[in-house]
């Protein structure tokens, strides 16, 4: 459409028999339009806004509701700014709703409230007719303002990256001072030997001072002191390896699972209905499936606290530092939990910007909501997934809640051995009759994925998928394997050929009945037998996989989990499942137009989130989770050292 065919269009919609209900559009916005399209001198101009605005493209069809124009074209004009509308739209012929993305640009003098109560009116300049709009929400460009939070956390950083370059530096100058120590001896021994071979090498150098508490602290956030700590590759015979591996995979299975929903929620696809019948595919399904990635991190978080923290009563006398526990725990996760949600309150909206950078960046929660996340019982209030403070945080307070009453089941496995292993069992049958009536009531769809695009007077999410009392069957079954490794005391039990076999049969079977058991419809009652059982099928699976492994049986398995290139990634897992979602927020959101789903498309995007992630990984981690860790190991050491020597 040329601006001489717009204008005309202009005019004849404020004739007296066609003109729109513009009541509530403020004259200060009616007269920028006229002053733009009518009165403007510079066809130039009115031929830029016509450009930049969103247009109708091919692919209706298949979805392309995406019609975000040119962003930064947009930009450019020094009267307009650029706005994007979410609209509901309903076409009459075919009764159907979708949502239609479009970027608008128009006079600064029209607000966001001016554009939605005009949108039919725009629609119908611009040739669009074939739909209705049912409501509609407007989000413009703006530069974001820099809150006291931003400053805080801009300036937490700073100081953060101070306090890193400084122990750096200290350990480096201890390092040469060392260097320079060992080269003295080594000259000393060209005329005498002051050792013999048998003599510990610590005897050698004159025995260190002890750091002054300021200097042991500031070495706490050494790079060099944390990047050794994250890729040291050594390991103990106690050490379970394969669950590097496996960490490390589902890790990878989160981002891959990620990479597919996320343009689906942030809304660039322009071919959403081929992205959405990529579900029904078999090969697809382990893309689709991906949520039971996160069964595997419960299933490996309790058997870690099961199995170490029965070694760790052997020490003490049968005893389990309840309260110490707890507080370590607490501390661990915290610093790096609270700096994400920083990051993500204060820092994120000034990381990128684009047509639906601030359609995303809308309400966002952790200001009201950011003390659930610290409380760890975010996964029940908000009520809803969606208001969530980082949204994907819901598994830390699961595990946390789960981590809170293991010691119930801890202490008697420790004291009554395997007659304890009912209580656990006890709770698995507890959760299966839970979730198996909640799909019950609510009838929900097998696929979390099919619950969510259908829609339903609940979701499925807020009712089951973040709630501790239908996740907990992996927990539960990683707790009883961690305690039968534990019995036997990493000896090798010996498996027949025929129970190999079939353990590995059902072990497979019932992981692949998991994940593509969803290919082909299922009725009602097999619905609500497989959200009921699917995780804790997966997590007998997973326990087959890591008692063999550490039995010697594993073979292929073993050799692929247990090899060392796993150890650093498995050691940032926790940083990286924080900070993935950031990545792909700033990509996706940031992006300046639809994106076109293929195959070839998601695998770039995965290898390139994955690396992009590990990498933020390793900075967050050097630079806060690890030095934060340091310190509560000097501060517990100290106060130990104090207890001593008052006893």
């Amino acid at each position: 459409m040329t601006p001489a065919q717009l204008i005309a269009r202009y005019k004849s919609l404020h004739q007296p028999s066609v003109k729109p209900n513009l009541n509530s559009v403020s004259s200060q916005c009616l007269q920028s339009i006229n002053d733009t399209f009518i009165k403007s001198s510079s066809s130039q101009d009115v031929t830029r806004i016509i450009d930049a605005t969103g247009k109708i493209g091919a692919g209706i069809l298949v979805g392309n509701l995406v019609w975000l124009g040119s962003y930064d074209e947009c930009l450019s004009i020094k009267t307009t700014h650029y706005c994007t509308v979410a609209a509901t739209i309903i076409d009459p012929k075919h009764n159907q709703s979708s949502v239609l993305r479009w970027g608008v640009c128009l006079p600064k003098g029209c607000n966001e409230q001016d554009i939605a109560s005009s949108i039919e009116f725009l629609l119908d300049i611009f040739h669009i007719k074939t739909v209705k709009v049912y409501g509609s929400t407007v989000y413009c460009a703006h530069e974001s303002p820099y809150t006291f939070g931003s400053i805080f956390t801009i300036v937490l950083c700073g100081i953060l990256l101070v306090l890193v370059i400084v122990g750096t530096i200290i350990e480096a100058c201890q390092m040469r001072k060392k260097d320079q120590r060992l080269h003295i001896y080594e000259d000393a021994n060209t005329i005498k030997p002051i050792i013999n071979e048998d003599t510990p090498l610590v005897n050698t150098l004159s025995v260190e001072k002890e750091n002054h508490l300021i200097t042991e602290l500031l070495l706490a956030f050494s790079v060099r002191k944390n990047s050794i700590a994250i890729f040291n590759t050594s390991s103990s015979a106690k050490n379970v390896l394969c669950l590097n591996g496996l960490r490390t995979i589902s890790m990878f299975w989160v981002i891959l699972g990620h990479t597919f929903l996320w343009p689906l929620i942030t809304g660039n696809l322009e071919n959403v209905v081929i992205g959405l019948e990529q579900l029904h595919f078999f090969t697809f399904q382990a893309v689709s499936n991906a949520f039971f990635c996160v069964d595997s991190f419960f299933f490996i978080s309790g058997f870690l606290v099961s199995l170490l923290s029965l070694r760790e009563m052997d020490k003490r006398g049968g005893k389990f530092p309840v309260i110490t526990s707890y507080i370590h725990r607490f501390l661990r996760i915290v610093p790096t939990y609270m700096f994400v949600i920083l990051i993500w309150t204060n820092v994120m909206p000034h990381l990128s910007s684009g047509p639906l950078w601030y359609v995303n960046q809308q309400g966002n929660a952790c200001t009201s909501y950011w003390w659930t996340n610290l409380l760890f019982i975010n996964n029940f209030w908000p009520t809803q997934l969606a208001k969530e403070c980082i949204g994907w945080s819901w598994y830390l307070a699961a595990d946390m809640q789960f981590f809170i009453i293991s010691p119930a089941i801890i202490i008697p496995l420790h004291r009554f051995r395997r007659k304890a292993l009912t209580i656990p069992f006890g709770l698995i049958m507890i959760s299966v009759g839970i979730s198996a009536a909640l799909a019950a009531v609510y009838r929900f769809d097998a696929s979390l994925i099919a619950n969510t695009i259908s829609g339903g007077h609940r979701d499925p999410t807020d009712v089951m998928y973040v709630k501790p009392y239908c996740r907990i069957q992996p927990y539960l079954v990683g707790m009883m394997l961690g305690y039968l490794i534990y019995e036997k005391n990493f000896q090798s039990s010996k498996i027949s050929m025929i129970k190999l076999v079939l353990g590995w049969v059902l072990s497979i079977s019932l992981g692949l009945a998991c994940v593509y058991g969803l290919k082909n419809e299922l009725n009602r009652f097999w619905t609500v037998v497989y959200l009921a059982t699917s995780r804790l099928g997966w997590s007998v699976s997973l326990c087959w996989v890591v008692y063999v492994c550490q039995n010697g049986y594993g073979v292929f398995a073993n050799t692929v989990l247990s090899w060392k290139f796993w150890i650093p990634l498995g050691r940032l897992t926790f940083t990286a499942y924080l900070l993935h979602p950031i990545v792909l927020q700033v990509f996706y959101s940031g992006y300046r137009s639809g994106l076109y789903f293929s195959t070839e498309l998601i695998v770039y995007l995965f290898a390139s989130m994955v690396t992009l992630s590990y990498l933020a990984a390793y900075g967050v981690s050097v630079c806060v989770e690890y030095p934060f860790a340091n310190l509560e190991k000097i501060i517990f050491d100290r106060v130990l050292k104090i207890n001593r020597r008052g006893s």
